[in-house]
């Protein structure tokens, strides 16, 4: 007889959600950045595409669940990156690392009047 809960476990003894990228992704956070301490965000989530493709790559793709994309696209698929667990632990990543952005630094009119000058000179062939 079914009870009001589901049972609660266990859970299979292997990663089923990505705990072993989220270790890799933890001790990469804790590397050096360009302009921080510690690297940012954005370089982080980065971790989570690669491993997410390669086990696209792999023979373990196309196999259990539905993913939705906001392209309104369908797949099937059974990587733990994009499974809930890993999604809030990316919400949460995002919230507790630093994402500091460095714009691009403006150019004077006068470098940029002489970088038109070259590209110019470039394009007839002669400066």
């Amino acid at each position: 007889m079914m009870g009001a809960l589901p049972e609660m476990g266990p859970f299979p003894l292997m990663d089923t959600f990505g705990v072993g990228s989220v270790i890799v992704m933890l001790r990469r956070s804790l590397d050096p950045g360009s302009y921080r301490d510690n690297i940012q965000y954005d370089t982080l989530r980065k971790y989570r595409s690669a491993f997410s493709n390669v086990l696209g790559a792999s023979v373990h793709t196309m196999q259990e669940s539905v993913m939705a994309r906001a392209t309104a696209k369908l797949f099937v698929t059974s990587c733990p990156m994009n499974g809930l667990w890993f999604e809030r632990f990316m919400g949460g990543l995002q919230s507790r690392v630093e994402d500091d952005h460095w714009p691009d630094t403006a150019i004077s009119s006068f470098v940029l009047r002489k970088m038109l000058k070259y590209a110019e000179g470039e394009w007839h062939g002669c400066y």
